[in-house]
């Protein structure tokens, strides 16, 4: 994904952050080139 991919994609957004933060974070880290992040699990001392 592009900068401008990314911000035409999110501009639309508007006011509905918290329906699409886990929408816009993977397209975040898509657009920096990271991992997206693992789930979480039962065992806190595996999740880092």
């Amino acid at each position: 994904m592009t900068y401008p991919d990314f911000a035409a994609r999110w501009q639309k957004s508007g006011g509905a952050e918290r329906a699409n933060y886990g929408l816009f974070l993977q397209d975040l880290c898509d657009l920096l080139g990271v991992p997206k992040p693992d789930p979480t699990t039962d065992t806190a001392s595996q999740d880092q």
